[in-house]
């Protein structure tokens, strides 16, 4: 069942356990990616050795890289801590790698975030793949701008900010499509306590993700 909303994920979702949320999103997620990589491997094997055959290749293996960042930093023993900025960090570079139409933009992360509970990391982690990956599908190819990344705690929450400069698909009547398809990630923050905003304008979109810190962060990161 495609995620949105008029197909019964608005029934679905609150009776779901928690384990069975995650475990609904990261499917839904594998096959996604598999599917656009699998599509790019094709392609590239029809173009029998042309330039852009290389360019769809390394789309192809950065989805997947990212996606295994992703995978990487939620396959943890139950207590062990975890390095959210090294993860989000791992995780944007190896998706924006992948976009080398993307020479005259720049990719900027920046972090003063702490080591989080696996709990807490599963959450963050599954959001920010969606939204990063977003906002680098979104840049127009060849032109100038910017995805950023900043993530930082304060006394009360764990704070994502991402910010890109972005309008390839953001066209009238569907950016609300491209949100939507999300109700998972909006669930399982909600659940955590955690909240998201998203504010667009003609030159891009700012995405503010809150998680409480309380009882999820173990402690700094680095010194």
């Amino acid at each position: 069942m495609t995620q949105g909303p008029g197909n019964g994920w608005d029934l679905i979702l609150p009776n779901l356990s928690d384990e069975a949320l995650m475990g609904s999103e990261l499917t839904h997620r594998a096959k996604g990616e598999l599917a656009a990589a699998l599509a790019s491997m094709n392609m590239a094997l029809a173009s029998h050795g042309s330039p852009g055959g290389e360019t769809l290749l390394r789309c192809a293996i950065s989805r997947l890289e990212g996606f295994g960042s992703m995978l990487d930093a939620m396959a943890v023993l139950p207590e062990a801590p975890v390095d959210l900025a090294q993860a989000i960090e791992a995780m944007s570079e190896n998706l924006w790698k992948g976009r080398a139409s993307l020479r005259n933009a720049i990719l900027v992360v920046a972090s003063d975030a702490a080591c989080v509970k696996p709990s807490a990391a599963r959450v963050i982690m599954t959001v920010a793949h969606q939204l990063v990956q977003s906002s680098i599908e979104c840049m127009v190819d060849g032109r100038e701008g910017v995805v950023a990344i900043v993530l930082r705690t304060d006394g009360r929450d764990i704070q994502l900010d991402i910010e890109d400069s972005g309008e390839a698909t953001r066209i009238p009547g569907r950016i609300d499509d491209v949100e939507e398809r999300r109700p998972i990630c909006d669930e399982l923050l909600r659940r955590a306590g955690g909240r998201i905003h998203r504010s667009y304008s003609i030159g891009g979109r700012r995405v503010r993700v809150r998680l409480p810190s309380k009882g999820a962060i173990i402690h700094p990161a680095r010194e």
